[in-house]
Order: C-alpha cells, then sequence, then structure tokens
C-alpha cells in the first residue's frame, strides 16, 4: 500500500521531506518520525520517489511502516534499539540515545562519525547527517 502511494501521482513527483508530515499520506507520522524516516533510508528531504530505484521505494515503505511501530513499543527509541540502550547503560542521556538524528545537532552520527546538521525543511526544522544523507543533495 504504501510503495503504491509513494508512485501514485500524488506523491512521486513531491518532495518526501514535505509529504512525510501530511496525514493524507500516513496518519500519525511527525517531524521526529520524518527526520529519522529519511536518516534510516538515507535521503534528504528534497528527494522525490520519482527519482528513486524500486528498491530505494521498498526501504522507504518499510522504514515508514517499521520506526514508528519500534518507536510505539520502546517508547520513543528510533535509534537502533540495542546500540540506544548499550548507549542508555554507558550513561548517556535517553534523549540522546533514543534517535539517531533528531535533536542530536553538532552531535557526531552513530552511523558514520559526521557532524549532524538542523536545517529548515517544509517549515519545520529537520536534522541530518550531510555524509549519510546529502552526498548528492543541495543543502
Amino acid at each position: 500500500y504504501i510503495v503504491d502511494k509513494l508512485k501514485s501521482a500524488s506523491y512521486r513527483n513531491r518532495q518526501i521531506g514535505g509529504f512525510l508530515t501530511d496525514q493524507s499520506f500516513v496518519a500519525g507520522l511527525g517531524n521526529y518520525l520524518r527526520c529519522e524516516i529519511l536518516f534510516v533510508v538515507g535521503l534528504g528531504s528534497k528527494s522525490k520517489p520519482s527519482e528513486l530505484s524500486a528498491e530505494k521505494i521498498e526501504q522507504l515503505a518499510e522504514a515508514i511502516i517499521h520506526l514508528p511501530r519500534q518507536s510505539y513499543e520502546t517508547k520513543g527509541i528510533t535509534n537502533d534499539v540495542s546500540a540506544a540502550r548499550s548507549l542508555i547503560e554507558q550513561g548517556r542521556d535517553f534523549e540522546d540515545a533514543r534517535f539517531w538524528v533528531f535533536r542530536r545537532e553538532g552531535l557526531n552520527c552513530y552511523r558514520c562519525g559526521d557532524m549532524i546538521i538542523k536545517k529548515k525543511s517544509a517549515g519545520q526544522v529537520c536534522y541530518y547527517c550531510v555524509a549519510c544523507q546529502l552526498k548528492q543533495e543541495a543543502l
């Protein structure tokens, strides 16, 4: 269903960062999930479904389903669950350990070590790892 919606005339040429929080696309996705979904799939907010490979569209659809479920089941963790729990055991703050990029501006990416930045996207602040997400996309 999500793959079909991403390929539909209504969404295929729209910027993903703009419609992920559009409740007519998928109800319940807020800004923190938008940032985390984009990170997990390795996309910037300006990417459009029409520009993505079939494999990347499948990854995006999976993240749109999986991350909200994981967050619900773990009381807000969207990061790798075992990594987040390990960070918390090591004394890291829950808010820092629970997210891949959201509200982590100026901190290092857990995946590559590069710095997380904050940029306005579709009227809301979004957080990105430049190395993991924005290699080909202009900020």
